[in-house]
């Protein structure tokens, strides 16, 4: 199965945007790689793989961690405010 063809079918199963599913849960929310995996059906691979795809930064494993706890990282701009 070809990945547009996988991507297609994991769309239609959520019944939506997959791009726009993924940034709600990834960004938005702050969810991890590891649960938007999980929540979709596919592996923490594949995941990354559309991550990439769709040209979402993918979290380091210091912004992962703080995102479990609700917590942004500052952007250099913020920072150097201070």
């Amino acid at each position: 199965m070809k990945r547009e063809a996988y991507m297609e079918a994991v769309e239609n199963r959520i019944g939506g945007n997959l791009e726009q599913y993924i940034k709600n849960l990834y960004v938005t929310k702050g969810k991890t790689l590891s649960y938007v995996a999980e929540n979709l059906g596919i592996t923490q691979i594949t995941a990354r793989r559309w991550l990439e795809h769709f040209e979402i930064k993918i979290k380091n494993t210091s912004e992962a961690k703080l995102a479990k706890v609700g917590v942004s990282k500052p952007s250099r701009e913020k920072l150097e405010q201070l």
